[in-house]
């Protein structure tokens, strides 16, 4: 990958967590390191409604089969459910509550030219047997270079160019309630939903990231790896800045390179 010297790389994790297994929402990803990206549902004032603005779990066509639908991965009872379709990659956009939500605060220092890159749950699926096979990780998925920004949006846009992301959707079908001061980002045609999921595991936070303090990331006794990653990556921020320390900037160099093999 190719990027300017002072690009700056944010990290969001996104997509269905270990809080939605037991409802039947998990991201499959397959022997040969495809996977297939199953969004969380949306907030739970919308789980009835009716609003044609809102993708359900069963209006999604699979990434790598096309032709069959994404529900052949998730349970039934979820099927008709609204899903909060965000990141999306056909049209590279990704919006939040970073007004609102401490979370996604630090989303609001993003300019045009950094990376936004995400960062999933991905569940190891046995295709031969259909089924998970209770193995997972995390994985780098994608990402955003970023073009645009629209930011504290309360009305609806003259340019309707990002009305198709799910935070537009929600606030169409419900002005009054989601129209509340929400982000989003837009990317360039550089960006990429990746065609192999990257393994983002305890040596690769090790050798690329540190804490808010600059400090290397504490894994304690007790929890799993994936536990650490999940808590430390809670939050989106900006975890690699080139401005900030020559060691830093050789860190995102080197994170840009090996994300280039």
């Amino acid at each position: 990958m190719q990027f300017g010297p002072a690009t700056r790389i944010f990290i969001a994790n996104v997509g269905a967590n270990a809080a939605h297994i037991g409802a039947g929402l998990q991201s499959p990803r397959f022997g040969d390191g495809r996977f297939e990206f199953v969004t969380i549902p949306e907030v739970k004032e919308l789980r009835n409604s009716n609003s044609p603005y809102l993708l359900r779990y069963s209006d999604l066509r699979c990434y790598n089969r096309p032709d069959e639908s994404l529900t052949r991965y998730l349970a039934p009872r979820v099927h008709s459910w609204p899903t909060h379709y965000d990141p999306e990659f056909e049209k590279f956009s990704y919006g939040d509550e970073c007004e609102k939500t401490p979370r996604a605060a630090a989303l609001k220092q993003m300019r045009p030219g950094d990376l936004l890159f995400f960062l999933a749950r991905l569940a190891d699926y046995d295709e031969a047997a259909n089924r998970f096979t209770g193995q997972a990780g995390f994985y780098l998925i994608g990402f955003l270079e970023i073009t645009q920004i629209m930011a504290g949006i309360r009305a609806a846009p003259e340019n309707e160019e990002l009305s198709h992301n799910a935070h537009f959707r929600r606030a169409r079908a419900y002005p009054a309630l989601f129209y509340d001061g929400f982000y989003i980002f837009k990317g360039s045609s550089r960006s990429q939903r990746f065609q192999i999921a990257r393994f983002f595991g305890r040596a690769e936070a090790e050798h690329f990231l540190r804490d808010k303090t600059g400090q290397t990331w504490h894994w304690k006794t007790g929890r799993s790896d994936l536990q650490t990653i999940g808590s430390y990556t809670r939050a989106c921020r900006c975890v690699l800045d080139p401005a900030r320390s020559n060691a830093e900037a050789e860190r995102t160099a080197a994170f840009l390179e090996w994300l280039s093999y």
